[in-house]
């Protein structure tokens, strides 16, 4: 793992992550069992029906195969991992060790997002802050809700989602800003004879 993380200096992002996950591996590395006595849910192993495989080393090599079925393993697709930060150890350490195991492909890049807030709170069903994001896309448009996301949110950043403030940034900027901007262009081109 050390030698892949000093081979590629992007292969997790954002770079404070990265240091995260480095910081992991140089505090020493322990084997990891790969079967459960415990779980009854799991594939039974062949050496030990009584062993089921643990669902996250079991779960990620249907990564290899989704992948597979679709091409996405090809040498000169770049391959890009999406995924939270709560899960990002086991991802972007665990994971590609796994991989380089049965010497498979590695992802080129393990990209760390960090969590959505609604009102400073985390999502819950409990708490009544879930948001739907169809119904975002309804209300306010697809570009909208994106344009808010990215404008608002830092990349692999926290960030806290308000519908209050996607409607005031859908208000000002896109329909205020973006739309003024627009309107003016048009003018000045039919003003002055431009056409496309």
């Amino acid at each position: 793992m050390e030698d892949l993380f000093k081979k590629n200096s992007e292969f997790v992002l954002p770079e404070y992550r990265f240091n995260e996950m480095k910081s992991f591996v140089n505090g020493g590395l322990e084997d990891f069992s790969v079967s459960r006595e415990t779980n009854k849910f799991g594939i039974p192993l062949p050496r030990d029906p009584k062993q089921v495989s643990y669902v996250r080393y079991d779960a990620l090599f249907n990564y290899v195969t989704v992948s597979r079925e679709q091409g996405f393993r090809d040498a000169d697709t770049q391959i890009i991992h999406i995924l939270g930060k709560d899960i990002a150890r086991f991802h972007a350490i665990f994971w590609p060790a796994m991989l380089m195991s049965v010497e498979y492909r590695l992802p080129d890049t393990e990209f760390v997002t960090g969590f959505f807030t609604v009102d400073g709170h985390k999502m819950s069903k409990s708490l009544g802050n879930v948001v739907d994001p169809v119904q975002m896309v309804d209300d306010y448009d697809r570009d909208a809700v994106i344009f808010n996301l990215l404008y608002d949110v830092s990349i692999g950043a926290d960030g806290d989602f308000s519908v209050e403030r996607l409607a005031n940034l859908y208000e000002s900027m896109l329909i205020g800003g973006r739309g003024n901007l627009v309107n003016r262009v048009t003018s000045l081109c039919k003003k002055y004879g431009i056409t496309s």
